[in-house]
C-alpha cells in the first residue's frame, strides 16, 4: 500500500457515434484537455471521507457498510466501491478522497467516466489491488 495516489482522468468526445456506443455502435472517441484530479491519501478506520471541490460537497462512509445514498453523485463512488469490495471481493482501507479539476459537468465530456475511471484507478494503485485495466473497465460497467 501507498500513502498518497494522484490520478488526472481526461474527459472525452466522440469525433463520430454519439449515444451508439452503449448500443454496440461504432465510435471514434478524443481525449480533451480538461480533466478530472482525484487525490486519494489511506487512512486508519473504516471511514472513508469523499470531497468534492467542483460541487462543494462532501459525504463519508463505512467501507464494512457500503449502502446506496439518496444522492446521486455520490453513487458513482459507492458503487465502485461496492465493485471492487463485494463483486470483486477485493480488501481496500480507509481513505481520503479530493475531486477537483476543471472537467465541466453534464457537458456531454464524460465526467462520470472520468470520475470512476480515475477513482478505480486511484484505489488499484493505492491499495496494489492488481487490477488490470480491462478488469478495472469490468468494475466500472458493472
Amino acid at each position: 500500500m501507498v500513502d498518497n495516489v494522484v490520478v488526472k482522468a481526461s474527459g472525452r468526445i466522440n469525433l463520430i457515434g454519439e449515444h451508439v456506443d452503449y448500443n454496440g455502435g461504432f465510435v471514434l472517441p478524443a481525449s480533451i484537455d480538461k480533466k478530472t484530479i482525484i487525490d486519494l491519501n489511506s487512512i486508519q478506520g473504516k471511514e472513508c471521507f469523499i470531497e468534492s471541490e467542483t460541487i462543494k460537497k462532501e459525504f463519508k462512509i463505512n467501507i464494512l457498510k457500503l449502502h446506496k445514498s439518496e444522492i446521486h453523485w455520490e453513487n458513482y463512488i459507492i458503487g465502485a466501491m461496492h465493485n471492487i469490495t463485494i463483486l470483486k471481493k477485493l480488501k481496500i482501507g480507509a481513505f481520503r478522497c479530493k475531486i477537483s479539476g476543471n472537467l465541466p459537468i453534464g457537458s456531454g465530456v464524460s465526467s462520470s467516466s472520468a470520475l470512476i475511471c480515475g477513482f478505480v484507478t486511484g484505489l488499484n494503485y493505492l491499495f496494489k489491488l492488481g487490477l488490470s485495466p480491462a478488469a478495472i473497465v469490468l468494475i466500472i460497467l458493472n
